[in-house]
């Protein structure tokens, strides 16, 4: 499985707190939808799974809250969040406070690690923030996103 290397920066333009695994580029060689192949129609929205979005919801809060359960990290994911790094990232979404809307977007399989993705909205003037909690086979986690959302 490759995994990208772990980066974190501060600033809430973006900040990845663990690793996440990298799907492979697309080969050039990969055929391409015939032009006379019907139109896909766009499917329903996604369901959530409850009890993913509360863990979810759950770690979110514990990330606003700087209060970990490191016992739910898989090892990289440890030692990614060190303790200056989560002091860090509560300080900057800590004063959003709980969010007002906890919206799943989707979710993505790739080498194992299953990235849920949410939509968190704040009461004005908080910006939404887009944030993806990821899990292993083991059901670990195996990484965290917060982002600023576009509108």
């Amino acid at each position: 499985m490759q995994r990208r290397a772990v980066s974190a920066t501060v600033p809430l333009a973006a900040f990845v707190l663990a690793s996440f695994a990298v799907a492979p580029a697309a080969s050039a060689d990969a055929p391409s939808p015939s032009p006379s192949s019907p139109p896909v129609a766009p499917s329903s929205a996604p369901t959530a799974d409850p009890a993913v979005t509360a863990r979810a919801m759950d770690w979110f809060h514990a990330l606003q809250t700087g209060k970990l359960d490191r016992s739910q990290l898989t090892t990289e994911a440890t030692a990614a969040f060190t303790d200056t790094l989560v002091a860090q990232v509560a300080a900057q979404i800590g004063p959003f406070g709980t969010p007002s809307s906890f919206a799943f977007l989707g979710k993505n399989t790739v080498g194992g690690v299953t990235a849920y993705v949410y939509k968190l909205g704040f009461t004005s003037p908080t910006p939404a923030l887009t944030f993806v909690f990821a899990t292993d086979a083991a059901n670990k986690i195996a990484g965290l996103r917060v982002i600023p959302s576009s509108a």
